[in-house]
């Protein structure tokens, strides 16, 4: 009788320790698919900022009460992919450079549409994963071999997994959108799909491990900015102070 228990119990006990051994390495690929891709890419640096920065929020204050149809969020990102192109015949003027789609879940709307709060949405943005021939096109300077690279503003770069951001969003505005049948190819929704405002200046960010936010701007950090991007360093404490939990 005690063999016929022992037996019952180990046909319960292996089905289900087999089960959580075999979803981890998907897991795991998924997890890893956005750094492999990335891991030996060489990056092209742009500056593609238009520093144009008239209705920048200068203050904590103005970021908690913004009045136009932009939000400030807190973020955990999620997910990073690349977007892939799909030229619209129906669309006279499209945009060619690559995209990335990021994946975040807002868990704090600090100023603007309180209905994001805690939902996960997509961010569109420029730059990613493209070849050296595709950036420098009708450049002549090709390359014979062409080969892939990481296209990244540095006024702007990906932020990592797992990181904490704070950042100024605007819906995607599908009707008039020059994208929108590379955003619905791509797996983006009405609704759910945004896109960074101002993001030279309305973008802090904290990496796994790191104890503060900070401007998430490689050129104002470095102090390489070309352009006289404004840097507010009492607006980054206050930030620290009150949304740094």
């Amino acid at each position: 009788m005690k063999r016929i228990i022992m037996l019952i119990l180990l046909a319960l006990i292996i089905p289900l320790s087999g089960c959580g051994k075999s979803s981890s390495p998907k897991a795991e690929a998924s997890q890893l698919s956005w750094e492999k891709q990335t891991k030996n890419l060489k990056i092209v640096h742009t500056i593609e900022s238009s520093g144009d920065y008239n209705g920048s929020v200068n203050t904590l204050e103005g970021m908690e009460k913004i009045q136009s149809d932009s939000s400030f969020i807190k973020a955990k990102v999620l997910d990073l992919n690349p977007v892939k192109y799909y030229k619209n015949p129906k669309k006279s003027m499209e945009m060619f450079g690559p995209n990335t789609k990021i994946t975040v879940h807002v868990d704090k709307v600090i100023g603007g549409d309180k209905k994001l709060e805690n939902k996960t949405i997509n961010l569109n943005v420029p730059g990613g994963i493209t070849t050296y021939n595709k950036t420098f096109e009708g450049q002549n300077n090709p390359s014979k071999k062409d080969y892939p690279v990481l296209e990244q503003d540095d006024n702007e770069p990906f932020p990592t997994r797992n990181s904490e951001i704070i950042l100024s969003i605007q819906p995607t505005d599908w009707t008039y959108d020059v994208q929108s049948l590379t955003l619905d190819k791509n797996g983006f929704k009405k609704g759910t799909t945004f896109a960074p405002v101002m993001s030279a200046i309305h973008f802090w960010i904290k990496h796994p491990g790191d104890d503060k936010f900070v401007l998430n701007n490689s050129l104002i950090k470095n102090k390489q900015a070309v352009e006289a991007a404004p840097q507010n360093n009492e607006l980054t404490e206050q930030i620290n102070q009150k949304y740094n939990k």
